[in-house]
């Protein structure tokens, strides 16, 4: 159309998620809840090359319906409806091997439907948690730029979330020694991230780095949480044949804030692994191990008044091997695989 390309489609979901809880002591009463969602999306892009590079823009509608009942009733306060149109633009340009991406995209982020579960979940006698029924979508608008030169990198991103959603505690009305955890929406959260990457090959040795920086601006009460994250990574592979590759993955994040929570530890999780094919690449064997030093944390979440110090030793230190034949090599002509991806991963 017009020297460029246009594409439109749909995308329609209907999902039910029903949450019996029961708490055989009685320190807090049984509850069944129950969503019903059903979403109707309409999308157009119309893309278009240019002299020195290619520009892209589109629109997305949403229309989101939420029932929400619970012991059976329905709760008209935590059912809504949402409508949003969703404005997207790119534009990208490349001279003497520097590419340039310049975008802007307005998107939505659902809560899970756990954060919407208003059952409460009792944890110990001084913590109880549930989900918020209130909750609204988070409306993100995101602002990219990024540029690449031979194997050199850089990504620039600002975003903006606004009723962006936050772990939240307080105390209990009648009970000032018990706490309830649950999800809340804020109305502002700012967030800019830069990244340099780089990608070389060095004999049998193919890394790819990463060294990046995290910076938010967040005022919980008098309390400033804006201390910027550092984040290292180094994906090694090692091609020492045509069928035998070694991987050496290293991650290494600082201490600083993520919303409302303090990161008070450095953390550094390395995985290793080692893959081996045979009968022309059909078979292949992998050896894995992953978090090999086994990653620990310290977290401080600030809430008005109260807060919460988490100290925790992941359980993500494991081993693996996992064996794949792979026969009737086709390629796949269904288009639409990707038709309700963020709705499953909802649930």
């Amino acid at each position: 159309m017009f020297g460029g390309n246009f594409t439109f489609g749909t995308e329609l979901t209907k999902t039910r998620r029903t949450s019996d809880y029961k708490n055989l002591e009685g320190f807090i009463n049984n509850s069944i809840t129950e969503n019903v969602n059903r979403g109707t999306s309409l999308f157009a892009e119309y893309t278009h090359p240019l002299p020195f590079g290619t520009i892209s823009t589109g629109l997305r509608y949403e229309h989101t319906a939420l029932d929400y009942y619970k012991n059976g009733v329905h709760l008209d306060d935590e059912s809504k409806t949402y409508n949003h149109f969703l404005p997207f633009l790119s534009l990208s340009a490349k001279h003497k091997g520097v590419g340039v991406v310049l975008a802007y995209s307005m998107k939505l982020e659902y809560p899970s439907y756990k954060m919407l579960n208003e059952n409460v979940a009792y944890i110990n006698r001084f913590t109880l948690e549930s989900g918020n029924g209130l909750l609204k979508p988070s409306l993100i608008n995101d602002f990219s730029l990024r540029f690449g030169y031979k194997i050199w990198g850089a990504n620039i991103t600002y975003t903006n979330i606004h009723d962006a959603i936050i772990f939240w505690a307080e105390t209990l009305e009648n009970e000032n020694s018990i706490i309830l955890n649950y999800n809340k929406n804020i109305h502002n959260l700012r967030n800019l991230a830069i990244a340099l990457t780089a990608s070389p090959s060095v004999g049998l040795w193919r890394p790819q780095l990463m060294a990046a920086i995290n910076k938010q601006w967040l005022t919980i009460g008098e309390i400033r949480k804006d201390t910027p994250l550092l984040i290292l990574s180094a994906a090694n592979t090692f091609r020492f044949s045509n069928t035998f590759t070694g991987e050496l993955t290293l991650r290494y994040s600082s201490c600083g804030d993520k919303q409302n929570a303090s990161l008070q530890s450095n953390n550094i999780n390395v995985t290793a692994s080692i893959i081996k094919t045979f009968l022309k690449e059909r078979l292949s064997v992998r050896l894995a191990a992953y978090d090999i030093f086994r990653t620990r944390q310290k977290i401080n979440i600030d809430t008005y008044g109260i807060r919460s110090v988490k100290h925790s030793v992941q359980d993500t230190r494991y081993a693996e091997i996992t064996l794949r034949y792979t026969y009737n090599i086709t390629k796949n002509k269904y288009k639409g695989t990707g038709a309700g991806i963020s709705e499953r991963n909802r649930l």
